[in-house]
Parts: C-alpha cells; sequence; structure tokens
C-alpha cells in the first residue's frame, strides 16, 4: 500500500502513483493561488458549498477595520474601504445591507471577509473596532495571487 502524501492526506493513500503525482500538482497549485479553492469548490461540490464559520472565528481567523463609503438602501449594499482589504482583493469590499446593521456612511468597522459566489470579497461579522493591543490576533491572507476582480 502506499504511503500518504503530505499534501493528498487520507484520501491519498489508496491513490496510483500518477494520480498521487496530480493530486500533488493541484495541491500546490492551489497553496500558491489560494482564491481558487472556493471556485473550485463550487464546481466539484455545489451542494455543500457555504461559509464556514471558522472562517470568521476561528483560530488564524483575519479581520480587517474599514469605513463604510456607500450605502445604497434602494439596492440594499453598501462598500467599506480599508487599506488592508485593498492591497489582499484589489477593491473595496462589498458590504450586504443584512450584514450592515446600525452601521452608517462614515463608520468605522471591524470586519471579516469571504468571497462570495462570484469570487468577489464581502464583508462579514461587522463589530465597532477594538481598541488598539485589544483584538483579536489576524491571519495570514495570502498577499500573492491576487485577481483581477
Amino acid at each position: 500500500e502506499e504511503e500518504s502524501s503530505a499534501l493528498g492526506g487520507e484520501a491519498a493513500k489508496s491513490l496510483g502513483e500518477e494520480d498521487q503525482e496530480i493530486l500533488d500538482r493541484m495541491c500546490a497549485d492551489l497553496e500558491k493561488r489560494p482564491h481558487l479553492a472556493f471556485p473550485l469548490a463550487q464546481w466539484m461540490i455545489p451542494q455543500y458549498t457555504f461559509a464556514p464559520s471558522a472562517a470568521l472565528t476561528g483560530v488564524g481567523a483575519r479581520r480587517f477595520v474599514g469605513r463604510i463609503t456607500t450605502v445604497n438602501v434602494q439596492k440594499g449594499f453598501s462598500f467599506i474601504n480599508s487599506k488592508e482589504a485593498l492591497d489582499i482583493f484589489g477593491k473595496d469590499v462589498f458590504l450586504h445591507i443584512a450584514q450592515r446593521g446600525e452601521f452608517q456612511v462614515n463608520d468605522e468597522v471591524d470586519f471579516a471577509v469571504l468571497l462570495n459566489k462570484d469570487g468577489m470579497p464581502q464583508a462579514f461579522d461587522l463589530n465597532v473596532p477594538q481598541q488598539p493591543g485589544k483584538g483579536a490576533g489576524k491571519g495570514d491572507w495570502p498577499t500573492s495571487g491576487k485577481g483581477d476582480w
């Protein structure tokens, strides 16, 4: 029985050598281009793709701080400008009205980001920013592989 690849995990134990090489290349490519993982999962298992709560609250979850720049009440959306998010995603972060709560234009907010079904950054879990030194730790979002969204 073949050894499990570090990249393929337990499922890789039953793969043949050629399939294992393909799996290893795919995993390595996804590590370099993590923005492709969600569209791949949507294509492979669309009935199971949703935002896991660990992405918002788990160990290493990344939080951003930004300012709400626009609110379109009629269309039900807003945008948040955050330098950190702009550096990673290349654009302001979309905010659905259901996530905005009582926050208004020019309010500074602390928020989590997930990629929506179109691969665009969307804000979730808005809070008033913590005072310096009292916030949760920030995870390591990759800064390479930024897409042209």
